[in-house]
């Protein structure tokens, strides 16, 4: 007997014990850990990827993030591909596993009004104190260097951008494609090359990689007018001749004109450009019905397009290997000269009067930002504004009125190094009191705006109505309240009312578009961990060790 019980002892050290300590060290694994998965230096000589976890619960989440998070990020995905397989070195990568903080960063987008607690703000004092024991640097604050990524296995929905330099993914299905897709947004500062607007909109410049009607960035800035698939453009732009304005409130006859005239006959396949440069060519549409671009399918045109074996193309791939390494070599910032803050002041002054700036205006320090010239524009100066050629400084300024809450906006504006107003960068949110002063009374407050939107025939209960105050550029220029009302999961109406006036500039239809985040979408299976082997051991163990008892106990 006592020999019995002997090797049962030993048999449960040998078999059982191991495991016991294992499901501790896992539990262990719900404590706040920061991974470094790639690391090649300094955070401030590099350009870091943190990726977030979110929805990893189990006692095996953080092998699983940590094997989805590689999968992000191997020479098979993020590395495959130009120019980042020819860069590795200038990133950094690390996974955040924090199961002790929920930003719910990845959680679906309904069209209805959600908390947001996916702030950049609330989120980079959790990783930099986790990672690296400080709440903040001018690194972490850069959200061009420090990309954050919330990975969720759960994932619901398509992936989408939830604030600079941040956007969601799933952890499982992998979509090395939308990642990519996303980054092309962040650091190249890419328009959309498929539409889902279906109306011409004005723009003050283009994206790198979009341009106007005849390419002229790259192309004569003429469309071959002779060949075979012009007759298709020809047929979209006679359909919109005769829709009225504005284009916003005629968005459904847009869409028409767009499927039957330009998606049916797939006008953006063909090239319609003349005299182009190396590879490329004129294609419709992009972000917008007025967009072109260069190559017919790249990433931009949605994240499927990695799995087609599609890249950025290479003029894009040109610029955005000098965007990142401009980052990765990038100085601490500088501080704004007291000359360019005046500057600035007295221009916004000149609008609004002195008195309400004192009152209401403030200029925001950690918004405002100098930038250096972006090299790739200085090499090929037809492809950016003009002002991206030169080093300029980038105003921003908090605009709140304590009597209207309501009114907590930010006002920007471009100057540059002699603090002139650059008018190519379109000065935003500075309503022109002095020559009107009826455009700084800001008289209808948010019930007001309700009102008005339900006697304009916005139909549903008011109380699940979303709204919204915010600046207008363009042509209108102020400051307008949008009453958005849900009358299906994904579709709805919106009315824009004039906050100072009460007057309606619009109301139009609109729709939730499946592919609005990241455009065509393939997608690549990512097994989950397999923790059939340990269960297996388990199971075996105990078999052997009830065989040895059995056997003992019958001598």
């Amino acid at each position: 007997m006592k020999k019995t019980i002997l090797l049962i002892s030993i048999l449960f050290s040998l078999f059982i014990v191991p495991f016991a300590n294992a499901e501790v060290s896992s539990s262990e694994k719900f404590k706040d850990e920061c991974i470094q998965i790639i690391h090649n230096g300094l955070i401030r000589d590099k350009i870091n990827l943190f990726f977030l976890s979110e929805g990893y619960s189990n006692p095996m989440g953080a092998y699983e993030f940590q094997e989805h998070v590689t999968s992000y990020v191997s020479d098979d995905a993020f590395f495959s591909i130009t120019p980042y397989k020819e860069n590795k070195e200038i990133f950094n990568v690390y996974a955040v596993w924090l199961p002790s903080q929920n930003f719910d960063c990845t959680k679906p987008i309904t069209g209805e009004p959600q908390e947001n607690n996916c702030i950049r703000e609330n989120i980079i004092p959790a990783i930099g104190n986790l990672c690296f024991g400080m709440d903040e640097s001018p690194t972490l604050n850069n959200d061009k260097k420090t990309i954050i990524i919330a990975l969720n296995k759960n994932f619901q929905g398509n992936p989408h951008v939830t604030g600079n330099g941040m956007f969601a993914l799933p952890g499982t299905p992998v979509k090395i494609g939308s990642f990519l897709h996303e980054l092309g947004h962040i650091w190249g500062d890419f328009g959309e090359e498929y539409t889902d607007v279906y109306i011409p909109q004005p723009r003050s410049f283009y994206p790198f990689n979009l341009d106007e009607e005849g390419c002229p960035k790259w192309c004569s800035g003429n469309l071959n007018t002779s060949a075979n698939s012009y007759r298709y453009y020809l047929n979209f732009l006679n359909c919109t001749a005769n829709i009225p304005n504005p284009p916003e409130t005629h968005r459904e006859e847009w869409k028409q004109c767009y499927e039957e005239a330009g998606s049916a006959n797939q006008v953006w396949q063909y090239d319609l450009g003349i005299n182009c440069i190396e590879d490329t060519g004129c294609y419709g549409f992009g972000e917008s019905i007025n967009d072109w671009h260069a190559y017919q399918w790249t990433i931009m045109a949605g994240g499927g397009m990695f799995d087609l074996d599609y890249g950025y193309g290479k003029i894009n791939e040109e610029y955005l290997k000098e965007v990142l390494i401009g980052l990765s070599a990038a100085p601490e910032e500088q501080p704004i000269p007291d000359s360019i803050v005046n500057k600035s002041n007295q221009f916004i002054i000149s609008k609004v009067g002195q008195e309400f700036f004192n009152n209401y205006i403030t200029l925001n320090s950690e918004l405002s930002k100098y930038y250096p010239p972006e090299e790739s524009c200085i090499k090929n100066p037809s492809y950016c504004a003009d002002y991206l050629q030169k080093p300029y400084y980038f105003m921003v300024y908090s605009f709140k009125i304590p009597e209207k809450p309501y009114v907590d906006e930010l006002l920007e504006l471009a100057v540059d190094t002699e603090g002139n107003i650059i008018a190519e960068r379109e000065a935003t949110g500075t309503p022109n009191c002095v020559s009107n002063p009826n455009e700084c009374l800001f008289s209808i407050d948010e019930a007001e705006a309700i009102q008005i939107a339900k006697n304009a025939g916005l139909e549903g209960e008011m109380a699940d109505w979303e709204t919204s105050f915010y600046w207008i550029g363009g042509d209108i220029k102020t400051y307008a309240w949008s009453i958005q009302n849900t009358t299906t999961p994904t579709s709805g109406e919106v009315v824009l009312i004039n906050a100072n006036s009460g007057e309606i500039i619009g109301i139009s239809p609109w729709q939730a578009m499946e592919s609005s985040a990241s455009g065509i979408q393939l997608t690549l299976t990512q097994g989950e961990i397999d923790i059939f082997p340990y269960i297996s051991i388990i199971i075996i163990a105990i078999l052997v060790l009830s065989i040895v008892i059995w056997k003992v106990t019958k001598k």
